[in-house]
């Protein structure tokens, strides 16, 4: 597949600081990438709002690749339900469903949020859920961890609660890339539905940590994908 535009989507956890150096490492090689940033403050957006509040500020596409980091993999395919001809790449996100209720996380997730320290019904920012640094193990300096960091916003408890109705995108060329070994079985799936998968022994940061592998591998995935027939 040769798409004319990627759209780069983080995950509503996160901020366009994680897929930044990325999106630069892409169009340093001559391709055109959007990363569509939400209209307002993204803490205060509904999750059943995210995908009409992206798709607003998008151009004109023509031959769009969404490619979803983590929860941002549901958005892509909600957005590539849209366009007739289009492709679609989970990066380390789970498969979403081909149609019907998507809530944000599946419902095995539900333990580790309903865990979680909560302060006037917020819970902590994303990189303070885990017992180690999800930085750990990558040549970051703490510049470019303050950056990913001051970008990750703290939800409401309840903000889980919520869904949208996802149209049917089965019509779109898929593709898988895994980051780290969280998404060992996810990728497993997407071999046995056919989908063209990419490999890396990375970190589920790696799109804000190692852009040019994360690249490699965004380009390496799109050119293995094709439409269903």
């Amino acid at each position: 597949m040769k798409p004319v535009e990627i759209v780069l989507l983080h995950g509503p956890l996160v901020g366009p600081a994680s897929v930044e150096p990325t999106r630069q490492e892409l169009q340093s090689r001559g391709l055109t990438v959007v990363v569509p940033k939400p209209a307002n403050d993204q803490a205060n957006i509904a999750w059943r709002d995210w995908p009409a509040s992206l798709t607003d500020r998008l151009p004109k596409l023509d031959l769009p690749v969404f490619v979803g980091h983590s929860m941002g993999s549901l958005l892509a395919a909600r957005m590539a339900a849209d366009y007739a001809e289009c492709g679609m790449i989970c990066l380390d996100g789970d498969i979403p469903c081909l149609n019907g209720p998507t809530p944000p996380v599946a419902a095995s997730f539900r333990p580790i949020i309903e865990g979680l320290p909560q302060s006037d019904r917020l819970l902590p920012p994303w990189h303070k859920w885990w017992p180690s640094d999800p930085f750990q193990g990558w040549p970051v300096t703490d510049a470019e961890k303050a950056r990913v960091s001051a970008d990750i916003p703290q939800l409401r408890f309840d903000w889980f609660d919520d869904s949208f109705i996802m149209p049917n995108w089965d019509h779109a060329a898929k593709g898988f890339i895994q980051l780290n070994a969280w998404f060992d079985e996810e990728s497993k799936r997407a071999e046995k539905l056919g989908f063209p998968v990419e490999r890396i022994e990375g970190t589920h940061l790696h799109p804000a940590v190692a852009p040019v592998e994360t690249a490699d591998a965004i380009i390496a995935c799109i050119a293995r994908m094709e439409r269903p027939n």
